[in-house]
C-alpha cells in the first residue's frame, strides 16, 4: 500500500538550501493503524519520486574583438576647400555593421571656431535589436603626406539606435591643416582614415535543460 503526499510546486536545491520536509505528511494514528498497511513486522518503507522538469535557457554571451577584419577605412577628400558643409564617406562594414564617416571641414555646431571636425557614424540603425548597444574603441586620422607624423584622436564609446556618431567636433585646428609645411594637404587633398581596435558583438544562446 502506497501513501503520498503531492506537491505541486517547484522547488529549487542549491548550496544554502539543501533539503525540503513536508511538516505534516501522514497522522500516526494512521500510520500505526495495523489495517492501513503502511507498518508490516515493525518495519516501514519511505520513498521519493521526483521528477526534474526541462525547460528552456536563453540568454547571449558578449565578445570583444580585438583588430576585426578590414578594421580599416581610408577615405580621400580631392579637395579641403571645395568641400561642402558636411560631407560623407561611402559605406563600410566593420565588425558586422555598416559605418561612414562624417567630416566637417569648418567645424560642426560644436566646434570650437577655426576647427575642423571628424566622425565615425553607425550607417543603418536598423542592424541593432531593440535597446541594443555596440561598444567601439575607434581612431580617426589624417595621413601626413609629407612622411611626417600622422594625426590621430583615438576614443571609445557604445552606439545605440539614439547615439550614432562618435567622434571629435574639435578634431584639429585649421591652421595646421592648411599650413603646407605639416603635411595634410597634397594639392588640396587630404586622406582621412577610420579605425575600429576593438567592437563588441553578442551571440545569442538557447538551449534546453
Amino acid at each position: 500500500m502506497e501513501m503520498g503526499k503531492a506537491n505541486s510546486n517547484l522547488r529549487n536545491f542549491y548550496g544554502m538550501n539543501r533539503e525540503f520536509v513536508f511538516d505534516q505528511l501522514i497522522i500516526v494514528e494512521a500510520l500505526m493503524d495495523d489495517t492501513k498497511g503502511y507498518i508490516v513486522n515493525d518495519s516501514c518503507i519511505f520513498g521519493v519520486e521526483i521528477a526534474v522538469p526541462r525547460f528552456a535557457i536563453r540568454g547571449e554571451s558578449l565578445l570583444l574583438t580585438k583588430d576585426p577584419a578590414n578594421n580599416i577605412f581610408t577615405w580621400r577628400i580631392p579637395s579641403l576647400s571645395e568641400a561642402g558643409k558636411e560631407n560623407f564617406s561611402d559605406e563600410f562594414m566593420i565588425g558586422g555593421h555598416n559605418w561612414m564617416l562624417s567630416m566637417y571641414p569648418r567645424g560642426d555646431q560644436k566646434a570650437k571656431k577655426n576647427y575642423l571636425s571628424l566622425f565615425l557614424c553607425l550607417a543603418n540603425t536598423q542592424s541593432l535589436p531593440l535597446g541594443r548597444k555596440v561598444y567601439v574603441e575607434y581612431k580617426l586620422r589624417i595621413k601626413n603626406r609629407l612622411g611626417f607624423k600622422d594625426y590621430e584622436k583615438a576614443g571609445h564609446e557604445c552606439v545605440y539606435t539614439k547615439v550614432t556618431k562618435l567622434g571629435f567636433s574639435d578634431f584639429i585646428q585649421l591652421g595646421e591643416v592648411y599650413d603646407e609645411y605639416k603635411g595634410f594637404l597634397l594639392n588640396g587633398s587630404m586622406i582621412i582614415e577610420g579605425e575600429i581596435t576593438v567592437i563588441s558583438s553578442f551571440n545569442y544562446l538557447g538551449s534546453t535543460a
